[in-house]
């Protein structure tokens, strides 16, 4: 594991930010604690919903903090066991995780869509950063209710789409050729 801070740059479909934010997700033990715009990558990516909903399992705690999520995000994450706090006024530019008080990774501004414009910043030892990020977590949910995830009117396909049925193969290819038989 690096000593110092590591950097991640654009990559195609954010593999390289989604591939480390998985591992330290994986490397939970304790507590992860996100602080975030609208958490897209847990609506678009299944590899990061997996790791998510898996750490949820292994009984890691996990709260996030929301600026803005769509509801059915919000929704299965209050679902899958999260805390999850939302304030769509609050101002928030970069994107943060601390791992068990020890790691942390900020996520540079990026367009919300703009998906492989995604840097970053990482380190899996830094007990100072981590901390930082979360009492910032505090402040912005200290007056906040927790919330409840009310499910949004919903179809068949939708929520086929936002709960898929996991099946086991990654989805991480690199080339859609990969993917198809």
């Amino acid at each position: 594991m690096p000593e110092g801070d590591s950097t991640i740059g654009r990559s195609p479909a954010d593999q390289e930010f989604r591939k480390t934010m998985i591992s330290m997700i994986d490397s939970a033990q304790h507590e992860i604690v996100i602080i975030t715009g609208e958490f897209h990558l847990y609506e678009t990516f299944l590899d990061v919903r997996w790791a998510v909903n898996d750490a949820l399992k292994r009984g890691v705690t996990i709260r996030i903090f929301l600026k803005g999520p769509h509801k059915i995000v919000e929704h299965n994450l209050v679902k899958n066991g999260a805390e999850v706090y939302v304030e769509p006024n609050a101002d928030l530019k970069d994107h943060f995780m601390s791992i068990d008080g020890r790691a942390y990774m900020v996520s540079f501004t990026h367009s919300p869509f703009g998906i492989g414009d995604r840097t970053a910043l990482y380190n899996w030892n830094a007990p100072e950063k981590a901390k930082e990020i979360e009492d910032d977590f505090k402040k912005l949910t200290e007056n906040l209710p927790r919330a409840t995830g009310t499910a949004p009117d919903r179809n068949p396909l939708l929520d086929l789409y936002s709960e898929p049925i996991d099946l086991g193969y990654p989805t991480d290819a690199s080339r859609l050729d990969e993917e198809l038989p």
